[in-house]
C-alpha cells in the first residue's frame, strides 16, 4: 500500500481508520504490509488462496489476471504487470493503473 493510497484512510485528526477501529500510521501501516509481502513464497501462497474466494471470481478479467501472476510469479511480478499495457507493452501512469485495477 502506498502512503498516499493510505491517507485516503485517515479520520480528521490524522489518525488511520478502519471498521471504525483506529489504528497506525499510513507510514507504520505501509511498512508492517512491505514486510509481510517481503516473503515471495508467502504472498503468491495468499494469492492462491484468494483465488478461491467469491471476491476472487467476482473480479473483472484486468484484476483476475493480475491476480494470477500473483499467485504464480508474486508480487514483484504482479506490479510490473499491472504497471505494464498488455497490448502495446508501454508503462501506464499510476493514474492509469488505478483506472484498470482500482
Amino acid at each position: 500500500m502506498s502512503d498516499e493510497l493510505a491517507k485516503e484512510c485517515l479520520d480528521p485528526s490524522g489518525s488511520w481508520i478502519s471498521g471504525g477501529n483506529t489504528h497506525k500510521s499510513p507510514n507504520e501501516l505501509s511498512g508492517i504490509l512491505r514486510n509481510i509481502v517481503k516473503d515471495e513464497v508467502v504472498t503468491r501462497q495468499m494469492a492462491k488462496l484468494y483465488q478461491q474466494t467469491g471476491f476472487a471470481k467476482a473480479m473483472d478479467e484486468n484484476n483476475k489476471k493480475a491476480l494470477d501472476v500473483m499467485a504464480k510469479e508474486g508480487m514483484d511480478a504482479a506490479v510490473k504487470h499491472m504497471f505494464t499495457d498488455q497490448k502495446s507493452g508501454r508503462q501506464l501512469s499510476y493514474a492509469e493503473m488505478r483506472s484498470r485495477y482500482g
